[in-house]
This record gives C-alpha cells, sequence and structure tokens, in this order.
C-alpha cells in the first residue's frame, strides 16, 4: 500500500525544499558544461498549497514583463539538464529539459542555446506528489 501524505505535511515537505532555492540559482546545462546559470530572488517561492508552489515573479525593466529570472547564456548547446543550487552552491535537485510538452521536469520553450543570447524564465512551479512508494 502506498504512503500517502496529508495535505498540511505535503505543503511543509514542498515548502521545506522550495525554501532552500531561496537565493539560489539555477543551471541550464549540456551534459556537464553549463550553458547558463540564473539567480533566484531571496524569497522566490511562496507557500505551498495544495503540494505545489509557483515562484514569485518581478517586473523586468528592459523586458517589461514578469520573470522569475533572466540572464545571459555563457555556452553554446544543446540544453538537456538542469540543476537548482542553494545560496551556498550546494546542488539541491537536478533534472531532464525539454521542450515545452516535451516531458522534460524543465520545459522550456527551446534547448538550442547560443554563447550571448538572454535566457528568460517567465514560470517555475515546484510541486510534491502525495502518494508515493
Amino acid at each position: 500500500m502506498p504512503i500517502t501524505l496529508t495535505e498540511t505535511s505535503l505543503n511543509a515537505s514542498v515548502n521545506s525544499v522550495a525554501g532552500t532555492f531561496d537565493g539560489g540559482s539555477v543551471q541550464f546545462k549540456a551534459g556537464a558544461t553549463v550553458l547558463a546559470e540564473l539567480t533566484l530572488a531571496a524569497d522566490v517561492f511562496p507557500a505551498a498549497a495544495s503540494g505545489s508552489t509557483t515562484a514569485t515573479t518581478t517586473s523586468d525593466p528592459t523586458l517589461g514583463v514578469p520573470v522569475v529570472a533572466t540572464g545571459a547564456v555563457t555556452a553554446t548547446g544543446t540544453c538537456d539538464g538542469f540543476t537548482i543550487l542553494n545560496n551556498s552552491d550546494q546542488a539541491i535537485l537536478s533534472g531532464t529539459v525539454s521542450v515545452v510538452g516535451g516531458g522534460g521536469s524543465f520545459e522550456l520553450s527551446q534547448t538550442e542555446f547560443s554563447s550571448g543570447d538572454l535566457l528568460v524564465i517567465s514560470t517555475v512551479i515546484y510541486s510534491q506528489p502525495a502518494t508515493g512508494a
């Protein structure tokens, strides 16, 4: 029989993990090569509800749209993975990257990165399932 968390426990778990992202960064990678690293705000994720939290956005003065983070691509390649680091540069979690609808843990509008391009993250949702093995 699988274990099921109550909503209170599930939200506490999500908040515990997402809280480690505050002031950290997201590295986008091609294999082991870091293509871009974007810094996250000090309070990027609000309290979870129903096992999920959506990153807070701020208005980017240059783009004029709400964003979670922006940054320059520093190497050229096909992005296939990501790592989220805490504010002490320790890896917290990692996963695959794909185009939207491709099934990656982090989905982007494109995965081909060119050095000097601007990478914009407009939405990030962190969630955990209530039921597991």
